[in-house]
């Protein structure tokens, strides 16, 4: 029999065949066979090589116990503190320090004082000879130095001779305030000084000044050089000040009639705190014959 040619199965061959191929179609493990190939697909499941599986696992690992190791180890970010002062204060017994003790918390033993400062004592008074004027008389002084006075307006000077006083300080507190500087005069003021353009001027007659300076000194005008220097203009016969007066308060203190006939008068003033001592004359309605601030008054001039 050729092999490349097989020869074709007789009649009795093929039905054993057949035979077979039914028989074996009847056993148990066929027909679990056929009903494999009747149920549904499985899920796919993925398939990964064994040394990739490694890797994947051990990374997975490395990265956790990096996460954990940097919990532990990394620093919580710190929150911005505010410097608060602590105060210390001293206890009720304080132990006593010791000579050689270098610390500087430790606290005196006795209690911190601060220095006593004398307050400012007034000038010793220094009564001259003479009689003590009575309260009556001394109270009817006080009335005659008034702030509105000039015997108040004059308090800031020290002189022994009025007329060296400037005829502005001697007339201030008697200026006519009710009296309206007109546009004339003030172009005219202003020729003579800038300022009377710009501040508040005062105005007095003449007449008016040459009284209040015989009543309060005894003198005329003409005995006062700064009247002659003073802002004044002939069409209106009045002289023309800058300057207010102080309202200075005087009090008096001490009075006494000396052996010429004069008045001496200690007196202190409220606002500067100076005291002064005044001379006037008793015989000419009390005209101020000297004024001195204690620290200038070595002597009771015209006693």
């Amino acid at each position: 029999m050729d092999q490349n040619h097989p020869r074709p199965l007789s009649a009795e061959e093929l039905a054993a065949v057949d035979k077979a191929m039914a028989d074996f179609a009847n056993t148990p493990q066929k027909k679990k066979r056929l009903a494999a190939k009747h149920s549904p697909p499985p899920k796919p499941v993925l398939h990964v090589c064994p040394a990739v599986r490694t890797v994947l696992t051990a990374s997975i690992l490395l990265i956790l116990a990096v996460s954990l190791l940097m919990l532990v180890l990394w620093p919580e970010p710190a929150e911005p503190s505010v410097a608060v002062p602590t105060l210390t204060y001293p206890t009720e017994t304080l132990s006593e320090p010791t000579n050689d003790s270098t610390d500087p918390t430790e606290f005196p033993t006795e209690p911190l004082v601060p220095p006593e400062t004398e307050p400012p004592t007034e000038p010793p008074v220094v009564i001259p000879d003479g009689t003590p004027l009575s309260s009556d008389e001394i109270m009817q002084l006080q009335e005659m130095f008034h702030p509105g006075s000039v015997y108040a307006s004059v308090s800031d000077c020290s002189f022994t001779q009025p007329n060296t006083l400037n005829l502005s300080v001697i007339v201030v507190s008697q200026v006519d305030r009710d009296y309206q500087i007109t546009d004339e005069e003030r172009t005219y003021l202003g020729n003579i000084y800038e300022d009377f353009l710009y501040l508040d001027v005062y105005s007095i007659s003449r007449s008016k000044a040459e009284q209040i300076v015989t009543q309060y000194f005894g003198l005329t005008l003409d005995d006062i050089p700064s009247a002659k220097d003073a802002a004044y203009w002939e069409q209106t016969d009045r002289f023309y000040f800058i300057a207010e007066a102080t309202g200075r308060q005087l009090t008096i203190t001490h009075a006494v009639t000396l052996p010429g006939g004069n008045i001496w008068v200690r007196y202190t003033v409220t606002q500067t705190g100076n005291v002064c001592e005044m001379v006037l004359s008793q015989a000419g309605e009390y005209h101020i014959l000297t004024n001195m601030h204690f620290q200038d008054a070595v002597f009771y001039p015209l006693a």
